[in-house]
């Protein structure tokens, strides 16, 4: 847990920078969600790192706010213009990624980025979602989990330059600059995308270009701000970035259909009973995902009339 502290009042003039540039502005709040004081300019609201007062004359009122660690990065979606974004709870986020998910797959954009926590449902939506839109893995969609580097991506790009490739928690395409150059050229919208492979020794089974026809999908735990500016200017993007409580909310909706140790369902009453002791310790919990659901209610299965110190430990120390 981190304390911020913002020494400042409603009302308050400061400077700011706005597309670089050192601009004077109306502090009007701070954004708990991502841990940055909310300014205003000309109308406009921005989320920014306050520089420096402009008027001393006041005394300034110290607010304490209590964010969670990773809730301190804001998404660069957070800039507003002139009014606060609708803010959509977290499993109408969900519900919006599995239509993009689907469109991917029906209709014309070429790629797609979620980022968000882990263990909550990302990839199964995404599976599910492009199964009920008739895709069939490994003839129509192509998961690629881990690590791959520059040449593996041009190779994966090659082999499956007619499907949906969805690179699954495989941050090294995103993060690699060789890489990104490559998905640049994959992504671009235009009729003809030709990615090409230029080295003085040529690969004996790969050519040194070719036209791909696919789209891809990203799924990653990285914040937006993590992801190349050529990625996300070329994707739809879906952030289910989640606060602590969300996660809490998340996890009691997946819990409905959830198989604990990936057979049987839970009652509705044990269901509330774990979610009930996770949720008393979100603040010191080493992870809040449905891994630690399944943890807990394994345990709760096992040690029906003496579960609850057990998964305590369990849930607070990340065995």
């Amino acid at each position: 847990m981190t304390i911020m502290q913002n020494n400042y009042q409603v009302g308050q003039r400061v400077i700011v920078k706005i597309k670089g540039i050192e601009t004077e502005a109306t502090y009007a709040g701070f954004n708990e969600k991502y841990g940055y004081p909310i300014v205003e300019v000309g109308g406009q609201q921005y989320n920014r790192n306050i520089l420096r007062v402009v008027d001393t004359d006041k005394t300034p009122t110290t607010v304490v706010t209590t964010i969670e660690e990773f809730d301190t990065q804001p998404p660069k979606t957070a800039v507003t213009f002139g009014h606060k974004p609708r803010e959509f709870d977290i499993n109408q986020r969900f519900i919006f990624m599995a239509k993009l998910v689907k469109m991917i797959a029906t209709a014309t954009p070429v790629s797609l980025l979620i980022v968000g926590d882990g263990g909550l449902g990302k990839s199964h939506t995404t599976k599910s979602a492009l199964e009920e839109a008739g895709m069939e893995e490994d003839h129509d969609f192509k998961i690629i989990k881990g690590f791959s580097t520059p040449k593996a991506l041009y190779r994966s790009l090659y082999d499956h330059n007619d499907k949906i490739i969805v690179f699954d928690d495989c941050d090294s395409v995103i993060k690699n600059d060789t890489s990104v150059g490559l998905l640049k050229s994959a992504l671009e919208q235009q009729p003809i995308r030709t990615v090409s492979w230029l080295t003085e020794h040529e690969s004996q089974d790969l050519p040194a270009n070719f036209t791909f026809r696919g789209k891809i999908i990203f799924i990653s735990n990285l914040r937006l701000n993590q992801v190349s500016q050529a990625i996300l200017s070329r994707s739809m993007i879906v952030d289910v970035t989640m606060t602590a409580n969300e996660k809490i909310a998340r996890m009691r909706h997946i819990a409905k259909s959830f198989k604990v140790g990936g057979t049987c369902e839970l009652p509705e009453t044990e269901i509330d009973e774990i979610i009930g002791l996770i949720e008393r310790l979100k603040n010191v919990a080493k992870e809040l995902s449905m891994r630690t659901f399944d943890k807990v209610a394994q345990i709760k299965k096992a040690e029906p009339t003496c579960w609850l110190d057990l998964a305590e430990y369990t849930v607070t120390t990340g065995i």
